[in-house]
């Protein structure tokens, strides 16, 4: 009967929602999208990033991404990796950055 019980609260979670919020999205492949601020953008080549647990970083392109001008000071979707990251803004434009180190 627990066993019953708890599969009927994990479909009920997974249903509504509860545990996702607007600070976060999964895709598919279970990779985590967070809301981030974007405080510098150097030409689409190296950009300042503020994450949601306050840590800036620095990340530098590995092609130009000329939509991240319009988003200066604003907050955008961001997958942090160690050595990789990803930029999305809210139309759904996506560019690959290189993880260059933590900001002044």
């Amino acid at each position: 009967m627990k066993q019953f019980m708890w599969g009927l609260v994990g479909v009920a979670i997974m249903f509504c929602g509860c545990g996702i919020g607007k600070q976060m999205i999964y895709s598919g492949s279970g990779d985590r999208w967070e809301r981030a601020t974007l405080l510098q953008d150097e030409f689409g080549s190296q950009l300042k990033i503020v994450r949601q647990n306050e840590e800036a970083w620095l990340i530098e392109a590995k092609t130009y991404c000329f939509w991240t001008m319009s988003y200066v000071g604003r907050e955008v979707w961001f997958q942090w990796g160690p050595v990789e990251c990803k930029v999305k803004s809210d139309d759904g434009e996506i560019c690959e950055f290189w993880t260059k180190g933590k900001a002044p």
